[in-house]
């Protein structure tokens, strides 16, 4: 978490971390500063594929819109910044690698490559669908 923190503070984006209902995160910008709002109720690992969410909307669609809110994946700039978030906390060079060394301690499975990663089994089931590693 810290990681993805840095990346924010180097954006210059405040993040606050609130409950929100409704959705997991949101980033805007107001007042001529970023923000990045993340749903403090969420287990830790759903903040932190938020704040990567998040963090993709403001490298890549910050041009297209000063506001994101993360209550429905059914657009594509949504599904996108998915995409762009499993890509920077489980990168594919790396699964393989971590997949190797987990088994080769007898431990391979998903629940110890979402640990291992700080993901949670859901998104780490379909990264691995994603880079043909499904079933393990």
């Amino acid at each position: 978490m810290k990681g993805l923190l840095k990346e924010f503070e180097a954006r210059g984006i405040e993040v606050i971390f609130a409950p929100l209902p409704y959705c997991s995160g949101a980033l805007c910008f107001k007042q001529g500063r970023w923000f990045c709002v993340i749903a403090s109720q969420k287990p830790l690992t759903h903040q932190r594929f938020t704040l990567a969410h998040e963090l993709y909307h403001f490298d890549h669609h910050q041009k297209l819109g000063n506001f994101f809110l993360d209550y429905s994946q059914s657009g594509w700039m949504e599904r996108e910044a998915n995409r762009g978030a499993a890509e920077y906390l489980m990168p594919d060079f790396l699964v393989p690698v971590a997949m190797e060394a987990l088994k080769s301690q007898g431990n391979l499975s998903l629940e110890e490559l979402a640990r291992f990663f700080g993901v949670s089994r859901q998104a780490m089931r379909i990264r691995l669908e994603e880079l043909g590693f499904w079933p393990l």
